[in-house]
């Protein structure tokens, strides 16, 4: 009988500094050709359950290890990163933690040339795993100025070009536009099919994998609770119904009275690339809307540019009052911005310090303040976490700490740049519970995003697409306008 090709023995791993096990007791078999999913409630082991699979635990990352992982009859602790690289491929969560070199062409060549493979390989690994991903017109870009989507295909090309026997992806979809999914999905059977290459994919949405996966684990609080096989799958279980999400369209905004903002004939450059041009567009009080469109399409740089975090061109009025020459500190009072990348807006060396850094900045009461850390941090799931550093948290509860620590000093115009990344169904709950709140008190607020639930809880579409406004309006109206231009599709 053939050896799995992983087997996980009594897997537990405390990391650093903590008296809590990330993973407790883990025992799993993995056959070659398989395609499995792990999922899970946030913050449950799941992610570091992808890195002691990739051998980044223990070799990179600090901690208390008990138990094996076995490659093919090989324990990991015999072998070296650099070997179990050429085994397992891991895409991280966050795509930037992957990226190491300044340009695209470098970044997706970085993992064979370290192999000192052969040139004529090293190209030809690097020209396919560019189609495959539909690279070719970016590979001139700099890493650092691609979109959230961009970065994320290019850590899966990089990966694939160490031609791994398994590939581990954790939450690969997060920042990806429905054409890049496709191409995922295209991909991923293909490797399976063709290479029988095994497949872990790491996700919230296990029904976006539904045609792929063989099997799926379950992992909630560092333990296996659940691994089933394909015809006894509940694709549906994540998933939040079209009834609840309604809820949000079904509340009249509380007032009408006027615009919250105005932009008018913004232009942004970066880098002698006019990335946005001429778009106009106005936004009422108490109503909530979204900002979609493909990857690289300027939705981020649109958010950036209304705080002046980035310079543009154009004029901004808020609340009939011109800001394009607002220092941000001063706007942030009024605006507040979620970035996309969680850890970009994580800096202090406690949760609660995290929360409170704003409000205590802008002179409010610190008792006051306090007393609604803690209620904001119980209503995230967070408030066990009152006294650790932020960055030790999970991706996605840092996520919902960025939206806690906004939330605060509750803004009047709220930016939230894919509020919905690594969240499970209870916490998209949450966040649905809090854009109701914020439509009750007569706040706006502004979603970029690409997952299908927008499309039900969302009053009011901007559709970008190469840095330009090219439709706007309702729901249904937007959603007639995008299939029949086929800017974006949509995953049932």
């Amino acid at each position: 009988m053939a050896l799995p090709q992983i087997q996980v023995n009594n897997l537990t791993f405390y990391y650093k500094n903590s008296d809590k096990a990330a993973l407790s007791n883990i025992n799993l078999k993995f056959n070659e050709g398989e395609v499995i999913c792990v999922t899970g409630s946030s913050g449950g082991g799941k992610t570091t359950f992808g890195l002691a699979l990739s051998g980044h635990i223990p070799h990179t990352l600090a901690g208390d290890v008990r138990g094996e992982i076995i490659f093919q009859g090989v324990p990991s602790s015999d072998l070296s990163i650099t070997d179990i690289s050429q085994f397992i491929g891991l895409v991280q969560q966050d795509p930037e933690n992957q990226l190491v070199t300044p340009s695209v062409l470098e970044e997706v060549a970085f993992g064979p040339e370290n192999l000192s493979l052969p040139k004529k390989e090293i190209l030809h690994r690097v020209k396919v795993s560019l189609e495959t991903m539909d690279l070719l017109s970016l590979v001139s870009r700099s890493t650092n100025e691609l979109s959230g989507g961009e970065k994320q295909r290019v850590a899966i090309a990089s990966i694939l070009t160490m031609c791994p026997q398994v590939l581990v992806l954790d939450e690969p979809t997060s920042f990806l536009d429905f054409q890049s999914y496709q191409k995922l999905i295209s991909t991923l059977r293909e490797l399976n099919l063709q290479n029988k290459i095994t497949i872990i994919i790491i996700e919230h949405q296990p029904y976006l994998f539904k045609e792929l996966i063989d099997r799926l684990i379950v992992i909630e609080h560092g333990s296996i609770v659940g691994d089933f096989q394909k015809p006894n799958i509940n694709f549906t279980q994540q998933k939040i119904s079209q009834e609840e999400l309604q809820t949000i369209q079904r509340i009249r905004p509380k007032t009408d009275s006027g615009r919250v903002l105005d932009i008018q004939k913004l232009n942004i450059s970066m880098k002698n690339r006019l990335v946005a041009k001429e778009i106009s567009a106005e936004l009422r009080q108490g109503y909530v809307y979204a900002i979609v469109g493909p990857n690289g399409a300027g939705k981020t740089t649109l958010l950036q540019a209304i705080l002046n975090l980035i310079p543009s061109r154009g004029t901004i009025l808020y609340n009939n009052k011109k800001i394009s020459n607002t220092p941000t500190f001063q706007l942030a009072k009024k605006i507040g911005l979620i970035f996309q990348n969680p850890n970009h807006q994580i800096f202090e060396k406690t949760v609660l310090e995290e929360i409170t850094f704003a409000p205590k900045n802008f002179g409010q009461d610190l008792n006051k303040v306090i007393l609604n850390a803690k209620q904001l941090l119980r209503e995230a799931s967070l408030d066990s976490y009152i006294k650790m550093t932020p960055f030790g948290l999970s991706y996605g509860e840092k996520r919902r700490l960025n939206i806690c620590s906004i939330l605060i000093y509750e803004p009047d115009l709220l930016l939230l740049d894919e509020p919905f990344i690594g969240q499970d169904r209870a916490n998209i709950e949450y966040l649905i519970q809090l854009l109701k709140e914020r439509k009750l008190k007569g706040h706006t607020s502004v979603i970029v995003s690409h997952r299908r639930e927008l499309y039900d809880l969302v009053d009011y579409f901007f559709v970008l697409d190469k840095g330009k406004l090219v439709a706007q309006g309702r729901p249904e109206e937007i959603v007639t306008y995008l299939r029949e231009n086929s800017i974006i599709g949509f995953v049932s």
